[in-house]
């Protein structure tokens, strides 16, 4: 196993920290049967040929070796290098990524960077080919022994594959025989990636998300309708992702996915959330906007995170007036405002300014100081009325929901 590592001239390859000369000795400690040893392979190879979400000419010529360490029956840990190809194989170019960040584009835009960019893209689509040709190996761990490997299998072919109907008919049919919960709700997810947008396969996924009882099984069947039709879901769709806004301990269960695990369960939810179209996001966002105002925080910072989440998918331009937002965007920051308690928190009985919320709103391009940002929205909508302290709802997604099933 991997006798042609050596074939290589790795010290004329590079990734992200110059000359690869460490990756054969990497690759080879993936196979070691010491779990310590192989998780830190995986964590250097995660820093090195695929540098924060880029790649580079080593990555390409990397794959094939860890193709080969999932042919290897005795390999273990096989579904974080099933998870590391799924990286790969959605690898970028540095510079390329960069010229559509709008506070990099000025340095994007140097003739340096322009000459780069080409390149980079070559040792994309190179990482991507070499990931995709592996795919045979891929299919066979749907039938792993071990649950984890089997889900991390569907993460990689939906990562390698939109549409693909013949492994959508090949995960249907797993789905129908497989018996663990985690692996279920991946096969679900990954059918709406990888299916048609047809009716039988809506049917069904909306056919599990009524008749599963395990949280992690409906919320991939959740992200599943969300992939599948984004603007034709049913109101259990929005019912589901709600819940898991405002009660995200009913679903931890499915941060042990592959999903889980590299996006964490909050960033899913709100991500499948800013995936809705049509009429299915105006139910969601009128939902969480009229529950907004009677919250308490983390739950207010939360519901928060989800609108803004929906309104700012790119940050806004540091420039950015108010008055230049989208009319959504106005419209979320003015309810978001009106309630405090999404920056402020109780902390050893004394309120405080939360620094989560202070991020969050820096990521959206939004002023990171409580009073600026009050200033920033009320400035031009005028001074809004103090707000009491909110009262505890208690129930109200419960309500919400009857009242979304009784419709």
């Amino acid at each position: 196993m991997l006798e042609s590592l050596d074939r290589i001239d790795w010290s004329k390859l590079t990734h992200a920290y110059g000359a690869a000369t460490d990756v054969p000795e990497l690759l080879r400690a993936l196979a070691s049967p010491d779990e310590d040893a192989r998780e830190h392979a995986i964590y250097e190879l995660q820093g090195n040929i695929w540098h924060q979400g880029t790649v580079y000419p080593a990555s390409a010529q990397a794959v094939p070796f860890l193709v080969e360490l999932l042919n290897a029956p005795r390999v273990l840990g096989k579904d974080a290098i099933l998870i590391l190809l799924a990286h790969l194989a959605n690898g970028s170019s540095y510079h390329n990524v960069r010229q559509h960040v709008p506070r990099l584009k000025s340095e994007a835009a140097s003739s340096e960077a322009q000459r780069r960019i080409p390149v980079e893209l070559e040792w994309v689509r190179a990482a991507t080919a070499a990931v995709k040709a592996g795919q045979e190996a891929y299919v066979k761990l749907l039938s792993d022994n071990d649950p984890g490997v089997r889900a991390a299998a569907v993460y990689l072919l939906a990562a390698l594959n939109k549409p693909a109907p013949e492994l959508a008919n090949l995960m249907a049919e797993r789905y129908a025989k497989e018996k663990n919960e985690l692996v279920r709700g991946a096969l679900l997810l990954g059918l709406g990636w990888l299916s048609d947008k047809t009716e039988p396969n809506r049917s069904l996924l909306l056919k599990a998300l009524t008749t599963e009882t395990s949280p992690a099984t409906k919320l991939g069947a959740t992200f599943g309708l969300i992939r599948l039709c984004p603007d034709q879901v049913p109101q259990a769709v929005i019912a589901t992702l709600l819940e898991a806004v405002w009660a995200p301990d009913r679903f931890k269960s499915f941060e042990d996915s592959p999903w889980g695990q590299v996006d964490g369960l909050e960033k899913l939810v709100t991500d499948y959330l800013a995936r809705l179209e049509g009429q299915p996001a105006a139910v969601a966002e009128q939902a969480l906007a009229e529950a907004l105002p009677g919250m308490e925080h983390p739950q207010a910072l939360a519901t928060a995170e989800a609108l803004l989440n929906v309104a700012f998918r790119e940050p806004t331009a540091h420039d950015a007036t108010f008055a230049s937002l989208s009319e959504q965007q106005r419209r979320i920051l003015t309810v978001v405002a009106k309630n405090r308690n999404v920056w402020v928190q109780t902390v050893g009985g004394e309120p405080a300014v939360s620094v989560k919320t202070s991020l969050l709103m820096r990521t959206c391009g939004l002023p990171g100081k409580l009073n600026e940002f009050l200033d920033y929205v009320t400035r031009e909508e005028g001074t809004f009325p103090q707000v009491p302290a909110p009262e505890k709802k208690a129930g109200f997604f419960e309500r919400f929901r009857n009242r979304l099933h009784s419709k």
